[in-house]
């Protein structure tokens, strides 16, 4: 991709050329234990961010992960995703639009 300034690459080099975690922010290091015990809810957890986010706090030993988003089948692809990284995570969904303000009281009680 080209700028007005040169290529991405050209600007931020080290943006397009590191592709492993940090150590600190590393769930399997930095952060290993640092939800331990937690219960985690998430909502937009469904994809991208959101279901890698879940699957780092289940690494990092939550006791319950709770995701919400609009789409089931792409919550249990959470919710099995993080079974695979902590089987011994708690995991449950709700199909949930954050912006309607009755689904998000009733993701809440559940």
């Amino acid at each position: 991709m080209s700028t007005p300034h040169g290529s991405i690459d050209e600007q931020y080099p080290s943006f397009t050329e590191h592709h492993e975690p940090y150590a600190a922010i590393d769930p399997g290091t930095g952060l290993k234990g640092s939800a331990s015990g937690k219960v985690i809810f998430l909502s937009g957890a469904s994809q991208g961010i959101g279901q890698v986010t879940a699957v780092a706090f289940a690494r990092t030993g939550a006791a319950a992960i709770y995701v919400a988003a609009r789409s089931a089948k792409a919550l249990e692809e959470t919710r099995s995703n993080v079974l695979g990284a902590n089987p011994d995570t708690k995991c449950e969904y709700e199909i949930c639009d954050v912006t309607d303000e009755r689904q998000v009281k009733s993701a809440i009680a559940d």
